[in-house]
């Protein structure tokens, strides 16, 4: 390399001169071969060792198996950007933007009926085996519930089998489940029954209509209301808490059992009343007298079927 290399300075010094001329020798492209760059060596890492291999790889591959890979390739990378801008958080003004009721999910229907349909909270709550007062089942208080979810309070301990669990709290904003009135008796029942239909089977349920069938065909069923009130909510909180419910004839004693009980309640009550009226400065002396009323006792063998 040292000798091409003075050759070539001393054949470059000749040239420079015009009257100089130049015989071709055997050896002429050796001397004006220039001297090959110095190259640096590297250490080649794991990453390099891995690439050559790759390339290496792909280079063995014949053209239609290059394109097959190239094709693969692009739809995963496809897939990976479709994933990432699927699953990449929406900003505050895009949350703000964007419309919550669309008319995909827009149900449209002829019947009214949905207004008075089961909601999810009383369903969790049947489901939970927690018994559900008929007050909660008017007609005005499933409205309620649908309208305005603001009103169901939930609350956790409410289950024993799993206290943790967390269902509607029933003592919250709605009211107890004696103050429901006779008159409303009727679709609180009758909804009641749509509860059953969801969560219990059908030998139960015809169970429970002939429970309601008897509740409602008791005789002086307004003046008799509170009894029969009463026979119900013990029976619907003894099969949710127990799942218990009576036979035929120990069915028929309770009733009357029942009817004693909340005839002489009734009687405490008016015996209280007529003491407070007659303390009252506004009773005059003729009026002050005592009722002796025994409803209780002649109620006791009027209604038996």
């Amino acid at each position: 390399n040292l000798l091409c290399s003075e050759r070539n300075v001393s054949k470059a010094q000749l040239r420079a001169n015009l009257n100089y001329i130049e015989e071709p020798s055997d050896d002429e492209e050796f001397l004006d071969e220039s001297p090959p760059e110095p190259s640096t060596p590297f250490a080649q890492t794991a990453i390099g060792r891995r690439m050559m291999k790759a390339a290496a790889f792909l280079s063995s591959l014949s053209p239609t198996m290059r394109k097959l890979m190239a094709m693969a390739s692009n739809n995963v990378a496809g897939e990976v950007v479709m994933k990432t801008v699927a699953t990449e958080p929406l900003s505050s003004e895009t949350k703000a933007e964007a419309k919550v009721f669309m008319s995909d999910n827009t149900i449209i229907t002829m019947e009214t009926d949905n207004l008075f349909k089961i909601p999810r909270p009383l369903l969790n709550l049947a489901k939970a085996k927690v018994h559900v007062p008929l007050t909660l089942l008017t007609n005005v208080s499933l409205c309620r519930i649908h309208e305005d979810p603001s009103c169901v309070k939930l609350k956790k301990g409410l289950v024993l089998e799993d206290p943790k669990l967390c269902v509607m709290d029933t003592s919250n904003g709605f009211p107890p489940k004696a103050t429901l009135t006779a008159d409303v008796f009727f679709e609180a029942t009758n909804n009641f029954l749509k509860l059953l239909t969801l969560i219990i089977d059908n030998i139960t349920v015809q169970r429970f209509t002939e429970h309601r069938q008897f509740c409602m065909s008791r005789d002086a069923f307004t003046s008799n209301f509170q009894a029969i009130l009463n026979f119900n909510i013990e029976t619907h909180r003894r099969f949710f808490n127990t799942h218990i419910f009576l036979d035929h004839n120990t069915y028929k004693e309770h009733w009357t059992e029942v009817k004693v009980d909340s005839c002489l309640d009734r009687d405490r009550v008016l015996q209280e009343q007529a003491r407070q009226m007659m303390g009252s400065p506004f009773i005059g002396a003729k009026e002050t007298t005592q009722p002796t009323t025994s409803f209780a006792l002649s109620v006791v063998g009027t209604d038996t079927n």
